[in-house]
């Protein structure tokens, strides 16, 4: 389990790296590269070889690892900052407002999230932002349900009776 998260980090580290160090490696292949190298192996020039434009394969992969961190980790915060308020709320306060918030998750499980994605980014603009948000929203029902889960399994702790009858303020709580 320890090298698992080891060679996970590892990989992270290595990915963020080359995304810092995309400007020292390669240059950013921009509009159409040269017709005279199409489809090329890999060679000294083109680590990669070259794609069907005559693009650097190797520049795309380093200027696209930016893009991929860029919306991995929008997408991440947004589902997070969607997902932890509503879970919390969901599994602390049981009610009719609880159930509402899990229909609600429900349905957006139930949508498919490619499909859904396209069409938003059609109607927002084609932006890697409004990609990330719609992936965002998309993935925030499955952090909600983890978080209500481990919300009513706390809230049943001694520990959180206490601090109730303490008058401890319920935001401190949650």
């Amino acid at each position: 389990m320890r090298r698992s998260r080891f060679a996970g980090l590892a990989g992270i580290i290595f990915l963020v790296a080359l995304a810092a160090l995309a400007p020292l490696l390669t240059p950013l292949p921009e509009g159409y590269g040269d017709f005279a190298e199409i489809q090329q192996a890999p060679s000294r020039e083109h680590i990669f070889g070259t794609d069907a434009m005559g693009l650097d394969v190797f520049g795309e992969v380093v200027w696209g690892t930016r893009s991929a961190l860029e919306v991995g980790c929008l997408a991440a915060l947004c589902a997070a900052c969607i997902g932890v308020p509503l879970g919390l709320v969901s599994g602390y306060f049981p009610g009719v407002f609880s159930q509402l918030i899990l229909v609600a998750a429900d349905l957006f499980l139930t949508l498919p999230t490619l499909p859904l994605t396209i069409i938003i980014t059609a109607i927002l603009g084609p932006d890697l932002r409004h990609v990330a948000l719609v992936i965002g929203a998309v993935s925030a029902p499955r952090i909600l349900r983890v978080t209500r889960a481990a919300t009513l399994e706390a809230a049943a702790r001694p520990y959180i009776e206490a601090a109730r009858c303490l008058g401890v303020p319920t935001r401190v709580i949650l």
